[in-house]
């Protein structure tokens, strides 16, 4: 968000999300849902990658 010219709030605002939910997810101790995802990286112009990872089979 740095880069963005966007406030933290003008983001939240835009995103639907509440700021207090936000800065945990800033700080490293809140998640956001992929939908959550989805509408951030649009208003910040990112993309979000979708990808499956098949975890590695025990004794490998």
């Amino acid at each position: 968000m740095n880069e963005s010219e966007l406030s933290r709030y003008a983001i939240c605002k835009a995103i639907g999300f509440d700021q207090g939910s936000f800065s945990r997810f800033m700080s490293g101790k809140g998640g956001l849902s992929l939908e959550v995802l989805d509408r951030l990286a649009e208003v910040i112009g990112f993309e979000v990658a979708r990808t499956k990872t098949i975890p590695p089979k025990e004794g490998k």
